[in-house]
């Protein structure tokens, strides 16, 4: 993007039963001056949650609250924020758990002039310090580790905070933070809405690959709290996950029967580490998981678990 061209970003927000941190996120997005629009899309229909946006101490117009009337998910909810944000340059997704420390116009410039189709600034724990919201793009030899070890299967390729200022090629980042140049978005049309929740940034990004770099700058851009939004529905997201994970791979690798055929030994891995280990979700989950696995391998797109 040509110097004299100036940056505007719309921004995001997904919020799901998470008014207790709408209010830093929003706030800490506001920030930037570059941002000129906030769309919070409410998942959960929450009065709370428009009380807070009400109630926020910012410019009037900046920030617009939506109520889908259900919930959505997190790729139909971001495709309707991204269509409410008016003419910007970029689009920025945030998670509600997130709060930026440094601004997202800057995430914007930097993806313009390194090409990237997809970009992100590092998300650390508050709690470890570590930044997990980078990653090598899915796939059969990473998520059949994660079915045995769980997230640490991607540990190894996840970029950490550096002094380095030069974008870091990556498979993907995470939707928690994730800035894309509007035309690209709608070039890419958006979020796949089969995806009711995980795997739809995924996604987004391994067709961004063809678009462009998709890249993180390994600076620290803000701290995040991590699973705030599903936290209420846990036994939903645990589901919900491994629903996407077959749509992604069908999606990515053809419906073959080979396909079918790895998914389902994937599904049988993962339920026999996880029981083995006692894992929290519990037995009852983990059953219900692979019954609606079974059933999505038989009819794809049969399974919906939101709205």
């Amino acid at each position: 993007m040509p110097e004299h061209e100036k940056v505007t970003v719309g921004a995001v927000v997904v919020a799901y039963n998470s008014e207790d941190l709408l209010a830093g996120c929003v706030t800490s997005i506001a920030q930037d001056p570059q941002v000129v629009s906030i769309v919070v899309v409410d998942n959960s229909s929450s009065p709370a949650a428009r009380a807070v946006v009400d109630g926020l101490d910012l410019p009037d117009g900046l920030v617009t609250y939506v109520d889908p009337g259900a919930n959505l998910g997190f790729a139909r909810g971001c495709n309707l924020g991204a269509a409410s944000a008016g003419s910007v340059t970029h689009l920025a997704f945030v998670n509600p758990d997130v709060r930026l420390t440094r601004p997202l116009s800057e995430l914007a410039r930097a993806a313009s002039s390194s090409g990237s189709a997809v970009t992100a600034g590092l998300l650390v724990s508050p709690t470890t310090g570590v930044a997990s919201n980078t990653r090598a793009l899915a796939s059969w030899r990473h998520e059949f580790a994660k079915a045995i070890v769980g997230s640490r299967a991607y540990v190894g390729s996840s970029v950490q905070p550096s002094q380095e200022s030069e974008p870091v090629d990556v498979g993907q980042v995470d939707g928690a933070l994730l800035v894309i140049a509007a035309q690209t978005f709608e070039r890419l049309n958006g979020f796949d809405e089969r995806f009711e929740l995980y795997y739809e940034d995924v996604d987004l990004c391994a067709r961004a690959h063809a678009a462009g770099r998709v890249t993180a700058i390994p600076h620290a851009w803000g701290d995040h709290v991590g699973g705030a939004s599903s936290a209420s529905a846990s036994t939903t997201s645990y589901c919900l996950s491994r629903i996407s994970r077959i749509r992604y791979f069908r999606k990515a690798y053809g419906p073959s029967g080979f396909t079918r055929l790895r998914l389902l030994c994937l599904g049988v891995t993962e339920f026999l580490a996880r029981s083995l280990t006692r894992q929290g979700e519990g037995q009852r989950t983990r059953r219900t998981s692979l019954a609606q696995q079974r059933a999505e391998l038989r009819s794809p797109g049969s399974v919906r678990l939101l709205g």
